[in-house]
């Protein structure tokens, strides 16, 4: 992909750029933001690096390519981690600079962001660049701090320390040094006092002099001046003068370099942003032919709203624009019925999604976009499923039971491609959490950086990886996947060559002992994987509370097996997940009746439309049993 860097003159933001490159994007543009007062050093801004603003423009020339500047004009305004588009607010003006990119640039497809562990700074870039079309590139996103500063260090990083602010790093000392010559203080320090050794904490901040991308030329400083604070026990770099010296005796890439200074018209942004958002809009003309059905249930603490679409004639008959409006009208149905109860659909818990035919899956996530939203929206689990001749799709999504249980709903939406994990590759969260339990979007075995399966390698690898992206999403929401996992649902694409005593070994030594592991033959899953993992747990527990009980039953045409559940003598405080397996055409999913206040909805899993149906009722009980 064409890719714009954002540029602050840091060793995160140059060595990101680096990464890019190295996964095979080309950076054709760079981007700043800097003081209104161009005499300021630094400002009281949440999101951007303005020390040594005043040497960006050597960048340019450095590396050859244009720079696009804007000064700022807002501030910190709004500084919830759930940020919403706020008049006068820094990130507004991130988003006037990008848009005014992309409107000379067309071509540019990605943002280069130099994020490490900040959500703050995550989450707004993700959220321009989901406004404007554009794709975050973050490949640093939560890699481990010393293992990426002797990276840096290694791939040949020039920065220098332009500030400094913690205990044990000295102004007059320690100033101007490499992060090369301060790597084994950072070390010490970091054993000493919990420095973060990439300065996360604020503790420094750099500036890069030269790297592999600075293909014509480097700075090289001719005037500074070290400016302590109040106290003398933090300081600045201020670098006066300097200048451009030309690589392998040629001249800096002046030419090429060019500076294209931005105004400072927020209107802009939005409104191309606007234009962009307007031609990935999904049409609302007309009505679909499908029939839908909508079903509202109680669960204790929890909603279950369930929605299907059934075909009037033959699913095969059915185009896809007739399925997209159709499955828009269903959504406005149950839209309208959660809005009854004062809720809304972006605010779910999770949302269990079984289409009958993956390759309407594009055309599809177009809609449900529209209603689920961008914004932290649920986790999700997806996958093609053998449903009934003339059903097109089912979605099931859990919600929390009041109003005021919002706020124990905590989301981990990471949009930006990076080494950590996959990406969301769709309007969901990598997890939920709520009411004491983590839930977990379908993982499947991407490289991350690349977002695409590794040709040729064999499924173990697959499901290695896939094993990992859990470990991972878990780790980031403060849960132990091995320890704290109650149930792993693993989905097996029909045709996949999984060799099942394998794969099943492989999750057994993932997992501590006793976890509910349910394994399902599906059709097909998304981005056509081989298999795909999704797993709930109970967040800073093990499985030495709660404890689990399974049991399997027949699933008889009309049965009401609800009736099965009352001779288990649950407690209220149990938690029940239902797995219907091959519903067979007509089979009764609707008689779930009196089940314990914290139910789970049902997941129907097709595994083949003759095979005769049976359930599975997993008990996880909160008491020892």
């Amino acid at each position: 992909m064409k890719v714009v860097a954002l540029v602050s003159g840091g060793k995160d933001s140059c060595y990101n750029m680096m990464l890019c490159e190295r996964y095979g994007h080309e950076v054709v543009a760079l981007a700043n933001l800097f003081p209104a007062d161009d005499t300021k050093q630094e400002l009281d801004s949440y999101m951007y690096q303005t020390v040594g603003h005043n040497l960006i423009e050597g960048y340019a020339e450095c590396m050859g390519l244009p720079l696009f500047r804007k000064k700022l004009a807002g501030t910190s305004k709004n500084i919830e981690m759930t940020y919403e588009e706020t008049e006068g607010d820094e990130v507004e003006d991130l988003r006037c600079l990008l848009a005014r990119v992309k409107e000379t640039m067309p071509q540019v497809q990605a943002v280069s962001c130099g994020a490490i562990r900040s959500d703050y700074q995550r989450v707004r870039v993700e959220g321009v660049c989901d406004s404007l079309g554009l794709i975050s590139l973050s490949y640093m996103w939560r890699r481990d701090q010393s293992e990426l500063l002797a990276e840096m260090v290694d791939n040949g990083l020039q920065s220098i320390l332009i500030k400094v602010a913690c205990l044990g790093l000295v102004p007059h000392k320690h100033l101007g040094k490499t992060i090369g010559q301060m790597q084994p203080k950072l070390e010490e320090l970091s054993g000493q006092f919990g420095v973060h050794v990439c300065g996360e904490g604020g503790e420094y901040e750099t500036l890069t002099l030269d790297c592999p991308l600075f293909k014509y030329g480097r700075i090289v400083v001719d005037k500074s001046r070290c400016v302590l604070d109040d106290s003398g026990e933090a300081g600045n770099f201020v670098v006066e003068e300097y200048h451009v010296e030309g690589k392998g005796g040629g001249e800096a890439g002046k030419g090429l370099g060019r500076v294209i200074q931005v105004e400072s018209d927020l209107g802009g942004g939005r409104g191309v942003a606007g234009e962009m958002m307007s031609s990935l809009a999904v049409k609302e003309e007309g009505e679909g032919t499908a029939t839908s059905h909508v079903s509202l249930e109680h669960r204790g603490s929890y909603k279950l709203l369930v929605g299907s679409l059934v075909a009037r004639t033959s699913a095969a008959e059915m185009s896809t624009e007739d399925l997209v409006l159709s499955f828009r009208g269903l959504l406005q149905r149950m839209q309208a019925k959660v809005h009854e109860q004062g809720r809304r659909l972006q605010k779910s818990v999770i949302v269990y999604f079984s289409i009958k035919d993956m390759g309407n899956f594009a055309a599809l996530n177009a809609v449900y976009k529209s209603f689920f939203g961008t914004t932290n929206p649920p986790p999700r689990c997806c996958i093609e499923m053998a449903l009934e001749e003339t059903e097109l799709l089912r979605i099931e999504v859990l919600l929390p039971g009041k109003e005021d249980l919002d706020s124990r709903r905590r989301i981990m939406h990471v949009q930006s491609i990076s080494q950590w994990a996959p990406c969301c590759i769709g309007p969901y969260s990598q997890a939920a959490q709520f009411s004491d339990l983590l839930y977990v979007s379908g993982q499947i075995g991407l490289d991350p950086p690349r977002m695409a399966f590794t040709e040729g390698e064999p499924i173990e690898d697959e499901m290695a990886k896939a094993l990992l992206h859990c470990e991972s999403v878990c780790e980031a929401m403060g849960a132990s996947f091995r320890e704290g996992t109650l149930k792993l649902v693993i989905y097996l694409a029909k045709g996949s060559g999984a060799d099942g005593s394998r794969l099943g070994r492989m999750v057994d030594d993932a997992l501590a002992e006793g976890v509910q592991k349910v394994y399902v033959e599906v059709p097909r899953l998304p981005k056509d994987a081989r298999l795909e993992l999704h797993p709930v747990l109970r967040p800073g527990a093990g499985l030495g509370d709660p404890c689990c009980r399974t049991f399997a039953f027949e699933l008889a045409d009309g049965k009401d097996w609800g009736e099965e559940l009352e001779r288990l003598d649950l407690a209220k405080e149990d938690v029940v997940m239902v797995h219907c397996y091959a519903a067979e055409a007509g089979g009764k999913l609707d008689t779930l009746r009196g089940l314990p206040v914290q139910s789970f909805p049902v997941t129907r899993c097709g595994l083949d439309q003759n095979m005769t149906a049976r359930g599975v009722c997993e008990v996880i009980a909160h008491r020892c049993l």
